[in-house]
């Protein structure tokens, strides 16, 4: 059988939490050993909430979510849940670069003066010009002063964007501080630093050549091409209801330094050892170096777009081209740095490991993992809401996990909320099981996901009853399609609660299929 039609369907209906079929045992095996490391990370750790994704080819094929996105309201941690991201927001500050840079509007070798209303030069080197390239490869010698540690402070920044570049970057600007945003060494001359502050002034250059303030370009050209609907860079711009809170967990170790981020927790907090204390929705006038507001689900969707050349759905973001130059090692003896994306680095290197690109991002209260293997097209993004350490250690192990099994042939989740089509010979429904088989000649269809060929597919989404022609269907059920067009529908269980008197958990699939 091919393997693209050993896959698990899951069919999740509205809150409907997917289950694995007992005979898939490889499916069966994965998750339990991702519950497993996962569950003895948090505790080791002290992570109050964790969620993760795998993205295989074009689709989640898995994901969970463990423990509180709020521990006070008792709120679970979800894939839906809304988060601050850090530096893997990085790699949208570059997708909206490179988008300028196809289309002719901006050169990657370039004196980024050329872009401003005022000059930028390391005083160290006035007559060595800085360019995008350098800031995307950190060779600008522009670097974090003293400014951007204290520059976090609850709810959205409260300063310009223009404003924080030029005082930090301009021996006129209040943060100059005689230069300490910037290195001993030469912009360009190979030396790499890690820079929050060049990824800042990457986004006003966005600006200044668009004429948009950058998270209204990001929102136009990136998020809504990727359905990305839920997603900002600004808490005016998102649902802060679902926003999964940052947490600091104290130890002796951490203690002082956390006394010295007060202003990011509640007033008051005594700060005892061995508790955790919720931060604030914070910000920072740098921005595009961090703070893209996003879910697992909605960051899947940028994912998928990187994996498969810029393209997403049909709607693409970045020619296959251009991404290919991101993926490319561009400064001379490192093994590891693209344009802002990056080789992952494993703490246990072995000659079996994949190289994949991505992203970290690491903040007050919050990680996140964001990797793919470009060959293999095989993906995962983690989120937790504190920042503990050890998460390389567990990414590490996660996705060698899934990497060494076949993902391809365990699940793919596909999300019925609208009628669908489907062609099958035969319907098989376990009602004691509540499980749904198609076999035969197959075609399903949902939206934008259509496979086709022999085979079959197993359904679980937990699932009440299964409606076959407007009839209950009962255990062992088979109907004989003859390939003709059916409909299906998903209903939740308010719909199956009024349609059909259920009084299950979980909702129901109705079925027609034409005389």
């Amino acid at each position: 059988m091919n393997k693209l039609f050993r896959r698990l369907l899951k069919l999740s209906l509205g809150t409907l939490c997917p289950i694995l079929n007992a005979a898939v045992a490889p499916a069966q095996t994965i998750e339990a050993s991702i519950d497993s490391m996962v569950s003895s990370f948090m505790s080791d750790r002290k992570v109050p909430g964790f969620a993760a994704c795998i993205v295989k080819d074009e689709a989640i094929v898995w994901s969970k979510a463990y423990g509180d996105a709020n521990i006070e309201n008792k709120l679970p941690m979800s894939a839906e849940g809304i988060m601050n991201i850090g530096s893997v927001s990085k790699t949208f500050t570059t997708a909206a670069a490179m988008q300028l840079w196809e289309k002719g509007l901006l050169d990657l070798d370039e004196d980024v003066s050329k872009y401003l209303d005022f000059k930028v030069r390391n005083p160290k080197y006035p007559d060595k010009i800085i360019t995008v390239f350098q800031i995307l490869t950190h060779t600008s010698s522009i670097r974090d002063g003293q400014a951007y540690s204290h520059s976090y402070s609850c709810g959205d920044p409260t300063m310009a964007l223009q404003d924080w570049i030029f005082e930090n970057l301009t021996p006129e600007g209040t943060f100059f501080h005689g230069g300490d945003n910037f290195g001993e060494w030469a912009p360009g001359s190979g030396k790499r630093r890690y820079s929050n502050v060049s990824f800042g002034l990457l986004g006003l250059i966005v600006e200044k050549i668009t004429k948009l303030p950058f998270n209204e370009y990001c929102k136009e050209f990136i998020f809504e091409p990727l359905d990305m609907n839920h997603t900002g860079w600004m808490l005016k711009e998102i649902d802060t209801k679902k926003h999964i809170i940052p947490y600091a967990y104290v130890t002796e170790q951490n203690r002082e330094s956390l006394l010295g981020e007060s202003q990011l927790y509640p007033t008051g907090a005594d700060f005892k050892l061995g508790t955790f204390i919720p931060a604030c929705l914070y910000s920072f006038p740098n921005y595009p170096d961090g703070l893209v507001r996003t879910s697992v689900r909605e960051l899947s969707n940028y994912l998928i777009a990187m994996m498969n050349g810029g393209n997403f759905k049909g709607k693409r973001i970045l020619k296959k081209k251009t991404v290919e130059k991101m993926l490319c090692l561009q400064i001379p003896g490192n093994s590891s740095q693209g344009l802002a994306w990056h080789i992952y680095e494993w703490d246990s290197p072995t000659i079996s490991n994949a190289t994949i690109w991505g992203h970290t991002g690491g903040d007050p209260g919050i990680t996140t993992y964001l990797f793919f293997d470009p060959v293999s097209r095989l993906g995962m993004i983690t989120f937790q809401n504190a920042s503990t350490g050890g998460t390389s250690e567990l990414f590490e192990a996660l996705f060698k996990t899934v990497a060494s099994r076949d993902i391809g042939s365990v699940s793919l989740e596909l999300r019925p909320t609208k009628p669908g089509v489907f062609y099958a010979d035969n319907i098989h429904w376990s009602a004691e099981n509540k499980e749904l088989l198609l076999t035969g000649k197959i075609n399903v269809q949902f939206g934008d996901n259509n496979f086709k060929g022999n085979g079959s597919f197993s359904g679980l989404g937990k699932v009440n009853l299964l409606i076959v022609n407007g009839q209950k269907a009962t255990a062992g059920s088979s109907v004989t399609t003859s390939g003709k067009k059916c409909f299906i529908q998903a209903l939740t269980k308010q719909d199956a609660v009024r349609k059909y008197g259920t009084d299950g958990e979980f909702g129901a699939i109705e079925i027609t299929i034409p005389h």
